[in-house]
């Protein structure tokens, strides 16, 4: 949650193709960039954390 805060409130003239208008600036979650892609950046890091987490149980 705090990535995807941190992320939209960051100045876009960080970020070179933003800030020359070649890539437009994602928003909070990228949000603008329409609900498919922050839902499968959402459904993404949800199958990392159980991959990550299933390795963790397995090792410890």
């Amino acid at each position: 949650m705090g990535t995807g805060m941190f992320f939209g409130m960051l100045s876009s003239s960080l970020h070179r193709g933003i800030r020359d208008g070649a890539v437009e600036a994602p928003g909070f979650f990228t949000l603008k960039l329409g609900e498919a892609t922050a839902m499968g950046a959402l459904g993404v890091h949800i199958i990392f954390g159980l991959v990550v987490g299933g390795l963790y149980e397995s090792f410890s």
